[in-house]
């Protein structure tokens, strides 16, 4: 997991953050699918402090977090409740005065019914809690953006969850709804195959990479804040090192900052920087490729990519046609590589496949 940036580091993401902004305040749900560490939470962040400073009111959640959907409902609740101080206030002082009664009429209704009982349970059920935020913007005569980050996730509540969601978000009128991902794949197929429940629920939008010379600047802003001083074509190459990758291109340059002695010439100060990141994302990328082990032929088809082989191998190789374009698919869907052209792929992120190509030797 990356962490999160300000808006001030969001490199080369202001075109697709006003667009996703209008969208949303126009009441058009979405979906945002890009790999871990490639800024889409930080992009998600950053439109949501553009509408609160617009008086939208908004939920942010991810399902990484949660276990059980007693846990999201709990917190659903209390994102959606945070919107509204004097609200909030008010349940608070009536759990704490009635902390014994299920149920309270007021002008408030449900969600004080709602506040008593968390305070009473510490639990909630997904069917008790999904309409909160809709009647919360419907009684205040305001906008709703509830932005729900690793949306693929949240079958692990069981095989309905989507059905249930599904139910609640399509009548809602004074709510949008921004769906993020990191495993691409199954999230573009929770809204593109006709039989699964958001078919056809939002509009698909991806993170476009960030060109090389986008990152320049910035990267000789920030390296010279640290009192590293390089040149254009310095910047570029480490953008092209890192392939664009954001997170990648951040670790890439504290390495440049921990190498720099001011006696290196630029191109062993690069490739000290280099071999210190690869060194520093070895233990990740290992993960990443202990986790391919897992399905059949994923590791031999991620070999030929980064190494340019051709996908399928000599007839009567293994892994056999069939498995190749099954890993091919798990390897999509967990957003390691990406379709570029009819049978080609490339990897998302190049220094994974660097360290794939360096397990040869």
């Amino acid at each position: 997991m990356g962490t999160i940036v300000p808006g001030s580091d969001l490199v080369g993401r202001e075109d697709i953050i006003r667009s996703l902004v209008n969208r949303l305040q126009r009441g058009e749900n979405l979906i945002l699918a890009s790999p871990r560490r490639t800024g889409k939470t930080s992009v998600a962040m950053e439109i949501l402090a553009r509408l609160q400073a617009g008086g939208t009111m908004t939920v942010y959640l991810d399902f990484f977090r949660y276990a059980a959907p007693e846990g999201f409902a709990l917190a659903f609740t209390s994102e959606v409740l945070k919107n509204d101080r004097i609200l909030a206030r008010g349940l608070r002082w009536v759990a704490q005065q009635l902390p014994v009664l299920s149920e309270i009429k007021t002008d408030f209704g449900e969600a004080v019914s709602l506040a008593v009982e968390l305070q009473q349970k510490r639990q909630l059920s997904l069917d008790a809690v999904l309409d909160l935020g809709e009647a919360l913007a419907r009684r205040r005569q305001r906008h709703l953006v509830v932005v729900l980050d690793e949306f693929q996730d949240a079958g692990k509540f069981g095989a309905d969850v989507y059905r249930t969601f599904r139910s609640f978000f399509q009548h809602h009128q004074n709510s949008t709804y921004l769906f993020l991902g990191s495993r691409k794949g199954l999230l573009e197929a929770l809204f593109i195959r006709e039989n699964e429940p958001f078919f056809r629920f939002a509009s698909l939008e991806a993170l476009p990479p960030v060109p090389a010379l986008v990152w320049e600047g910035y990267l000789r802003r920030k390296l010279q804040l640290a009192g590293v001083t390089v040149n254009k074509n310095f910047a570029r190459h480490m953008a092209e090192a890192a392939g664009g990758h954001p997170g990648d291109l951040m670790h890439l340059g504290n390495a440049v900052m921990d190498v720099w002695n001011g006696e290196l010439d630029t191109g062993t100060l690069l490739d000290a920087a280099y071999q210190l990141t690869m060194s520093r994302l070895t233990p990740t990328f290992g993960e990443m490729w202990r986790l391919l082990a897992s399905h059949p032929g994923a590791q031999v088809v991620a070999r030929r990519v980064a190494t340019g082989d051709p996908l399928y191998g000599k007839s009567g190789r293994k892994p056999s046609s069939f498995q190749v374009t099954r890993a091919v698919h798990f390897l999509a869907e967990e957003g390691i590589l990406e379709k570029v052209a009819r049978g080609h792929y490339a990897f998302g992120e190049k220094m994974f496949a660097d360290y794939i190509r360096d397990l040869e030797h």
